[in-house]
């Protein structure tokens, strides 16, 4: 029985031998398999017959667990593809399509055939699409990475993935995402790329997303978009123009922030033009929910923008705070009548009357803020809005309109600029141009601090004059903010800020914004705002690490084992390997690694990954990294164990994860997980290598 037993693991051990990519990843129970297709589209699946060619047991194939996808140019792959990943590789949670192409050709009468695309034609083939529906309801995936090559993501395409928690983006040209395509997964956060300008609508609806950023370039935000995101507490809308409605009896649950209930601060974007349509809310279900719209006092608002009860059934209610500058019909609770009956009884509307709130003004539940405005004194609080009532120190009631008081008052009038210049248009400029402004004051009134709303450019002062330049991580984009003077006997000044920043030149200088302590950056993906910035600056002045070319580091690109030693290696001061000679077949003489690999291995940095390969060619993962950097410290002891689900006692990376996250090396990717399976990128790798050597 013992000799059948070991005869049926020696075959087991000769099969996935003969994968030739794929690798046993360090620590990891499951396999990783890198598929380079150089087919053609037009004669069945390409991808499946790449596949095969690697090996003649694809039953195996089932044992997957990371999936990285390379396609020639031209290439592009089709629904059939993505149907052949679902049925075979029946344990995959990791899909890395940095390098993959898709077409979405499916044909079958589902989103295409009927769908015109907003950001594009409706043809036949959509080219860059990752398919409708590809991986709807797929229950195993964990992990999905994306290229450059891939413009568009279908309807539903990940859908119901219950186990998908991280998605990202590498280097991404994505310009839209298109109706639920990652509706009911189980991600907590997600950097969408700027370079989207298109969102469905129920993209993220039912998702744990914590809180989320909208892209620079994105303008219309879709119905349910975050509905019933019950984890969600803070929302960037960054320069949202329109907040669509849809008309219909599911309209309460089609709010944009339905069932949002820990969403309790809502501010709309200055940039905001209509919110709403005739039968869509904007929060339906969310308690205590304060919306402030006075940065945006001409928005056309929809009937029922803010319903906060289930006119048409559903049982969903809530109630919220509404301030807005001025008093318009559909922008005032009114009790009774049936030409307001979708605010009912638990919108509270403030009307600030011309007045706005600081980006760090402060709300609170149960109470109205104090709002400012430039020139005036502000009196208070009324019932009415002939102010014979002052609210005083009530609690607002639900359903009931406010109103604030101002007087003029010259101790809150600030010197005032030279010719009135209360709008600064730094203009057009190239990504990496210095731009700049001065706004000069008269007067005795002195100026003492600065606040910005958006948070997109700097200001100081400078005796009586403002100084202002934009900040260092602004993308391509058109940016407007208002800078908020403040003066030593309290007043507040307004200053209205806007400018365009282009593509930076392929031969244009360095972004003026670089930091010139570390080392120069050769790089045009290396942004001066990007958190990597400098240990990629660090790396290359030491000899650490170099580009993939003259101009690119390609800093999302996956980084190899091969890669993540010879940077190791290198930190250490390139010894020579004691090593006589080399275990590995697949580690030559001539290969870039061949010295960091022996050594790595001769002081135990590393392990093959059997006794005869190291698989340099294999993505490193976070747990295999931070594993590499902890022996390369001398494996210290005495930092216990981090306390993430995914890392327990037992992991080959437990003690290592414990002391980089001790030592803030790195972090987890969620208060409760570390994601030691995720494949790490070069940038990281150059990080976690700084950080370590600070």
């Amino acid at each position: 029985m013992k000799k059948r037993l070991l005869a049926w693991i020696l075959v087991l051990v000769m099969v996935i031998a003969l994968l030739p990519t794929a690798v046993l990843a360090e620590g990891e129970t499951g396999t990783a398999l890198t598929v380079t297709v150089n087919d053609s589209v037009n004669s069945g699946s390409a991808l499946e017959r790449a596949v095969k060619a690697l090996s003649d047991k694809p039953e195996n194939l089932g044992q997957i667990t990371a999936l990285a996808i390379n396609t020639a140019d031209g290439i592009m792959l089709t629904i059939d593809d993505t149907n052949y990943i679902k049925r075979t590789f029946t344990g995959l949670k990791t899909l890395d399509l940095t390098n993959a192409d898709f077409i979405d050709n499916q044909g079958d009468g589902k989103n295409n055939s009927k769908w015109v695309h907003p950001w594009k034609d409706n043809t036949a083939d959509i080219e860059h699409q990752f398919p409708d529906c590809a991986f709807e309801k797929n229950e195993t995936l964990e992990t999905l990475i994306f290229g450059s090559k891939i413009k568009s993501i279908g309807a539903f395409a990940f859908s119901g993935c219950t186990s998908l928690k991280e998605i990202r983006f590498v280097n991404s040209s994505l310009e839209a995402i298109d109706n639920d395509a990652f509706r009911n997964t189980a991600i907590t956060s997600v950097a969408i790329p700027d370079t989207v300008s298109y969102m469905g609508y129920g993209i993220f609806y039912g998702t744990n997303l914590i809180s989320v950023r909208l892209p620079d370039s994105l303008r219309r935000l879709s119905h349910s978009t975050f509905g019933n995101c019950v984890e969600l507490t803070a929302v960037d809308l960054n320069q949202i123009t329109e907040i669509d409605g849809q008309s219909g009896n599911e309209a309460n649950q089609d709010a944009v922030f339905f069932n949002c209930d820990k969403l309790k601060v809502l501010r709309l974007p200055a940039t905001l033009t209509t919110l709403g349509g005739q039968n869509t809310a904007l929060a339906t279900g969310c308690d205590d929910i304060i919306v402030d719209a006075t940065a945006c006092p001409n928005v056309v608002v929809g009937a029922c923008a803010f319903n906060m009860h289930a006119s048409w059934g559903g049982g969903y209610s809530g109630s919220a705070l509404v301030y807005v500058q001025k008093a318009t019909e559909n922008v005032t609770a009114k009790d009774g009548s049936s030409t307001y009956e979708h605010y009912t009884k638990v919108v509270t509307v403030a009307i600030t009357n011309g007045g706005i709130f600081l980006a760090d003004s402060k709300f609170e539940s149960g109470k109205l803020a104090a709002p400012v405005k430039d020139g005036c004194k502000f009196i208070g609080w009324y019932k009415d809005a002939d102010f014979s009532t002052p609210l005083n120190e009530e609690a607002p009631a639900s359903g009931q309109t406010y109103y604030a008081k101002w007087e003029a008052s010259e101790d809150n009038i600030p010197s005032k600029p030279v010719n009135e210049r209360l709008t600064v248009d730094l203009g057009t400029v190239c990504y990496g141009d210095t731009p700049s402004a001065t706004v000069t004051f008269t007067g005795s009134n002195a100026l003492k601090e600065i606040k910005s709303y958006g948070g997109f450019f700097e200001a100081k002062i400078d005796g009586m004059n403002v100084v202002i330049t934009p900040k260092a991580d602004l993308q391509p984009g058109t940016y407007t903010d208002t800078l908020y003077v403040h003066t030593e006997n309290g007043a507040v000044h307004f200053i209205s800020v806007t400018l365009t920043v282009t593509e930076k030149s392929a031969d244009s200088d360095l972004p003026f914004w670089l930091p010139a302590a570390i080392g120069s950056n050769p790089f045009s993906d290396v942004a001066g705002g990007a958190y990597y910035n400098e240990a990629v600056r660090w790396a290359v002045k030491n000899g650490i690490a170099s580009g993939t070319d003259a101009k690119h580091f390609s800093p999302d690109a996956a980084c190899t084992r091969g890669q993540a030693v010879t940077f190791l290696w290198r930190a250490a001061g390139c010894p020579a390997p004691a090593l006589a000679e080399n275990p590995f077949a697949d580690v030559k003489s001539t290969d870039y690694c061949y010295d960091a690999v022996l050594w790595a291995v001769q002081t135990g940095v590393a392990k093959g990954t059997s006794a005869s390969t190291f698989s340099p060619d294999a993505a490193c993962t976070r747990g295999q990294i931070v594993t590499f950097l902890y022996r390369a410290a001398g494996s210290p002891s005495g930092y216990g164990n981090s306390g993430y689900t995914d890392v327990p006692e037992t992991s080959y990376c437990a003690a290592p994860v414990a002391w980089a996250v001790a030592l803030r090396v790195t972090s987890g990717t969620s208060a409760i997980t570390f994601s030691p399976d995720a494949l790490c990128t070069r940038a990281q790798i150059v990080t976690f290598l700084y950080r370590a050597n600070a």
